[in-house]
């Protein structure tokens, strides 16, 4: 449950492994997400992401605001990333991996992770986007 309203981006690996998009701005039509966009304090679940299968490490990017570059945030989801596409996703990565800090607490005895932005020095505004990973599977 988001606690301010923006946009998410997921990446991770697809079955052979290959870094793929599974959420942009444009989620695919059998997914029963309609947007990317999510509102503060309603709550959006990403029910397709448990898939079983030994544990996977995806990435979960949030902004306050759309996202056009890498140009893949902005293309259909499900889609493969090319090589340089997988560079500008390292690039981006990079750039803004330390906008979080993220911790795992119980709540009524199951495992919750938290994810807090950074703020800003200048402006004390929270930095974003916000880019945090979680591992999902057995």
């Amino acid at each position: 449950m988001p606690r301010e309203s923006g946009y998410l981006y997921v990446l991770g690996p697809d079955d052979k492994g290959a870094l793929t998009t599974f959420l942009t701005a444009k989620p695919v039509l059998d997914s029963r997400v309609k947007t990317n966009r999510v509102e503060k304090d309603e709550p959006f679940s990403l029910y397709w992401m448990t898939r079983g299968r030994d544990e996977e490490r995806y990435y979960v990017v949030f902004s306050t605001t759309p996202l056009e570059a890498p140009e893949f945030f902005a293309s259909r989801a499900m889609h493969k990333l090319s090589a340089a596409e997988a560079n500008a996703w390292d690039a981006f990565l990079s750039q803004n991996k330390a906008n979080a800090k993220s911790e795992v607490v119980n709540k009524d005895g199951a495992p919750v992770m938290t994810v807090s932005r950074v703020r800003s020095a200048e402006s004390g505004a929270d930095v974003t986007p916000t880019i945090f990973d979680i591992a999902i599977g057995r």
